[in-house]
């Protein structure tokens, strides 16, 4: 389980969040909303340990997150590839910097991009990509990792229609393999109740409350009045501050 406890960040004398609180399961999806710039991205940075925790704990299992112990899987808003290296040194970048070349596992490496539908293109380079391939190479880097949670900013959002449901398809089928502990920020209220098992809403610098999902994977021509009416639901507690 991860817990975020009484959590505080402020920056250049501005709060940005007050003692946030919240928990989750292994293996459970959560998705995070809120209006811009209320902090969500924040969220994921503290419990990455990008940005140190000013105030307040997170563990993991019980114990303090901390980088060198435990493996977070951070897919920044763009993605974060190093457009002078090709899609297979972006991959293994992380994974081999933090373990050193020993760990690098081309088995497992080449498994991975076959499921990612990205073998072949190992050899290129991001600007040579489409944005649906950088998505997918993105999330390759996270979980080459073997992340214990993977932290996810607005990972489809840049993506069109119909590529996006194909990006959420395959993020699930891979993640159904894997089963990761998953935090992802979205501004699509109806994503995040296709996504997440749970969803979290921050509406205010303190406030964060987190919501039982029972629409999770539902199609939405079957569940339309159910599903909006959850989102109605959602949007109440965006706004409630």
């Amino acid at each position: 389980m991860i817990e975020v406890k009484d959590v505080s960040y402020s920056y250049e004398d501005h709060e940005i969040l007050h003692k946030i609180s919240f928990s989750l399961d292994e293996g459970e999806r959560c998705t995070l909303i809120g209006k811009s710039g209320i902090g969500k991205t924040t969220v994921l940075k503290l419990i990455s340990g990008i940005c140190p925790c000013q105030d307040g704990t997170i563990t993991l299992k019980g114990r303090t997150v901390n980088t060198k112990q435990h493996h977070m899987g951070y897919i920044p808003q763009h993605y974060g590839l190093i457009p002078w290296y090709n899609v297979k040194k972006n991959i293994v970048l992380p994974r081999k910097l933090k373990n050193g070349k020993k760990n690098v596992n081309l088995h497992q490496l080449h498994g991975l991009c076959r499921e990612l539908r990205i073998e072949n293109i190992m050899n290129k380079y991001p600007n040579h990509l489409s944005g649906g391939q950088q998505q997918r190479v993105a999330i390759a880097r996270a979980l080459y990792q073997e992340p214990d949670v993977l932290l996810m900013d607005e990972p489809f959002a840049s993506l069109d229609y119909m590529h996006r449901e194909e990006a959420r398809n395959i993020f699930l089928d891979i993640w159904e393999k894997h089963q990761i502990t998953t935090i992802m920020v979205t501004h699509d209220l109806l994503e995040a109740i296709y996504l997440g098992h749970k969803v979290a809403i921050l509406s205010g610098t303190d406030d964060m409350t987190i919501l039982d999902n029972p629409y999770v994977q539902m199609d939405l021509k079957d569940n339309l009045e159910g599903i909006y009416a959850y989102k109605d639901l959602l949007e109440k507690h965006m706004g409630s501050r």
